[in-house]
């Protein structure tokens, strides 16, 4: 889930010099970001095929192996593209395709962990991360929503403090744990309906989704700000791969609410 790469993905493209024969167009933006998309659906799709025989039949290990080796591949092949925008033309498909394995896989053990209700879950992430995705494209391109500098400036701070925060979060929690303040009823209760750190992690969650919602918009942008550069043709792979990553960025997020949201419930 690479939120933090989202942010400079169009940095280095913002400063280039334009005046190539063939330039970017938004519609050829628009279809690579399809095929990017479709790309990661297919892939999702072999992923959740691929993780209920493995769970199922005790390969839990391999199965864990995938969900760790492959979110890995991913960041170094993001952070790769955004410090060299012309390899997105290469490695944007394979890139879409191991996210959507990795979709797969994690929507392949909430199939499991929840049963019917893993297939309600998975299902509304796909829907709402769609809605959010094609009403984010009605607001920008219809001129309701407006991308400025300080808008930029505001979103940026607020992801690099929610990444802090994680990552300092997830270090009392480790060091909780490794030195036994924190044991494995805590962490359970912690996803009880109705605790106080339950809410705040509903409430933390929902503005992540709201923050990944943002950034769909400055995605578009982004990819707008190519095209008016006159930038080369191949950075339309630059621009599809800034959308769709922030795209999956989206749908991590809605599926992480849910999940909590459904799991509070199962254990009242």
């Amino acid at each position: 889930m690479n939120g933090l790469g989202s942010n400079g993905v169009f940095r280095r493209a913002a400063d280039l010099y334009s005046g190539y024969s063939e330039t970017a167009t938004i519609g050829g933006v628009a279809k690579k970001t399809l095929l990017l998309i479709i790309t990661t659906v297919i892939s999702a799709i072999v992923g959740i095929l691929i993780a209920l025989p493995l769970v199922a039949t005790s390969y839990l290990g391999f199965y864990l192996g995938i969900c760790v080796v492959v979110p890995l591949a991913t960041f170094v092949m993001s952070m790769f593209m955004t410090f060299s925008p012309k390899s997105s033309k290469i490695l944007s498909i394979p890139y879409s395709a191991l996210e959507g394995l990795s979709i797969g896989c994690i929507c392949g053990l909430a199939l499991i962990y929840f049963a019917e209700t893993g297939f309600l879950i998975v299902g509304l992430a796909f829907v709402i991360t769609l809605g959010m995705f094609l009403g984010g494209v009605i607001l920008y391109c219809t001129g309701t929503f407006k991308v400025t500098n300080g808008l930029r400036k505001v979103m940026y701070a607020i992801l690099l403090g929610s990444v802090i925060a994680s990552a300092l979060s997830s270090l009392v929690a480790l060091i909780g744990y490794l030195f036994g303040f924190f044991d494995a009823a805590f962490f359970a209760s912690i996803y009880e309906a109705g605790s106080p750190i339950y809410l705040i992690m509903t409430f933390v969650s929902l503005l992540m989704i709201f923050v990944a919602g943002i950034y769909i918009v400055i995605s578009l942008d982004n990819a707008t700000k190519i095209v008016e550069a006159g930038l080369d043709k191949e950075y339309e792979w630059y621009a599809a791969f800034g959308i769709i990553l922030n795209l999956i960025w989206l749908f991590y997020q809605v599926l992480r609410f849910l999940i909590m949201l459904f799991g509070g419930s199962r254990r009242d």
